[in-house]
């Protein structure tokens, strides 16, 4: 388990935070404009990486089914190819799960909260399970979820284990991204912020702590997401 932070390299890496006073007026509007034209630099590099990343996860499945979201109930709207939803109901949590689960091999995912106001609660994850699709009662399933605050969090029922490493926040707009690896038994988180910041990530190993059989933790996953407030749209990428 370990977790890194990709850095980028920003203008402010190579260009002064402030311009000095001391600086003739051609120069510093020289400098100004100099820190406009990479920052701008910035956002349309961003802008190809992440495309290219989408472009490349729908290659890799273009002779298998594209994700999509298990609908069931009227507590959420899905859009005609089941790739996206929107939460309309009060109350409880909603866990939506994808339609199919995975039993071996490497799984990516690519999850994007596009609009709404996010909870602490909001996240996306496995859940470890042969049934399709997942009850909304957290304390019923075996999973480990990546929330909104950045938290990861392995559990098992009630049991619940927080893995010691945070990533960025999740905000609306953001690349998430999730490679379930059944074989190796690891599920890595990666955050990739739309605000163009350093993308953070984090690798977990899929076995559970507490009283549960190592069977269990080896049996079939598929991706799930919770969301809490109405209003709020989430669609697969991937």
């Amino acid at each position: 388990m370990r977790s890194k932070r990709l850095a980028q390299p920003g203008c402010d890496d190579f260009l002064p935070a402030k311009v000095s006073i001391d600086l003739w007026p051609h120069e510093a509007m020289a400098l100004l404009n100099l820190r406009a034209e990479v920052a701008t630099l910035q956002s349309e590099v961003y802008q190809y990486h992440t495309t290219a990343m989408r472009s490349s996860l729908q290659h890799e499945n273009q002779h298998n089914q594209l994700h999509t979201f298990f609908k069931r109930g009227s507590s959420e709207i899905f859009s005609n190819d089941h790739r996206s939803f929107t939460k309309k109901a009060k109350g409880r949590l909603s866990v939506v799960s994808e339609s199919r689960f995975h039993s071996q091999g490497i799984v990516q995912y690519l999850v994007q909260f596009t609009c709404g106001e996010l909870s602490n609660a909001d996240g996306v994850g496995l859940v470890f399970s042969p049934r399709i699709p997942v009850t909304s009662d957290l304390h019923k399933i075996t999973s480990i979820f990546l929330n909104r605050t950045g938290r990861i969090c392995k559990r098992t029922n009630e049991h619940v284990e927080r893995i010691p490493i945070r990533l960025a926040q999740i905000e609306v707009g953001d690349w998430i991204e999730i490679v379930n690896d059944l074989d190796a038994q690891t599920v890595t988180f990666t955050i990739r912020p739309a605000s163009g910041q350093p993308e953070s990530s984090a690798i977990v190993c899929h076995k559970v702590l507490g009283k549960i059989p190592a069977a269990k933790v080896k049996s079939p996953s598929f991706l799930a997401v919770v969301v809490k407030n109405p209003q709020t749209t989430v669609r697969l990428l991937s």
